[in-house]
């Protein structure tokens, strides 16, 4: 008899256990969702600011590209003897050189600690993830595309007599001085590294257009949602 008082009671007892533990488990399970979710949107904060960088780095690239081609154009003039150098032609050289050694290129911080600490995951959103892990991978490779196309031009231009090219000396320097500066840019030499440099320039405008129409839409979608977290 005894027994059988004690069985509803170890029951009880076991119920209780039991819903303990799924209770623990559901507040374990919410705490993990709630702190990936704050985790996300600072991520997805973090990541739109990158974004928004990016696009304006890029519109800038796009807009000095466009000066440097008229600065080409000019420069290849004066070199072909089309064109004689006015006053403001050691500007015009300097300009040639815009991105001839470097070009801004995107910000990665939050992407390479998404994908250091295998935070990616938290972005379920699987064409935001494909289109974020998408972005970084292309603009990496066609940033190496311009590094393997430079040529010596820029190194050419700074190793021009500084004399020729500082501001108002050419201006102001006598017939056989000025003569001496246009001879040192029409050379056949000079000539094939402008025309180059003005190819590079060219492939530079393609990129950080594509570069800039990819980052629009990419930062779009991660405004999106972050805004329906």
């Amino acid at each position: 008899m005894p027994n059988r008082t004690r069985l509803p009671r170890l029951l009880g007892e076991f119920l209780v256990i039991v819903v303990g533990v799924f209770v623990a488990l559901a507040g374990e399970s919410w705490y993990q969702s709630w702190s990936e979710g704050r985790g996300l949107e600072g991520y997805l904060d973090r990541m739109t600011v990158d974004l928004a960088a990016d696009s304006a780095a890029f519109e800038f690239v796009l807009e000095r590209l466009d000066r440097k081609d008229s600065h080409l154009d000019a420069t290849a003039a004066v070199a072909a003897g089309l064109a004689e150098p006015d006053s403001s032609f050691v500007e015009t050289l300097r300009g040639t050189n815009s991105f001839a050694f470097r070009t801004p290129t995107a910000q990665r911080a939050t992407y390479d600690d998404l994908i250091a600490t295998g935070n990616l995951r938290l972005i379920r959103d699987v064409e935001v993830r494909a289109g974020i892990g998408g972005y970084y991978d292309h603009i990496g490779q066609q940033w190496e595309r311009i590094d393997r196309q430079r040529t010596d031009y820029p190194h050419m231009v700074n190793r021009l007599d500084p004399s020729y090219w500082e501001s108002g000396a050419l201006a102001a320097a006598g017939p056989r001085m000025r003569q001496q500066a246009v001879d040192s840019i029409r050379t056949l030499r000079f000539m094939n590294l402008l025309s180059a440099e003005s190819r590079l320039s060219t492939f530079q405008q393609t990129v950080a257009q594509d570069a800039l129409d990819r980052v629009t839409e990419l930062l779009g979608a991660v405004r999106r949602l972050r805004e329906s977290i």
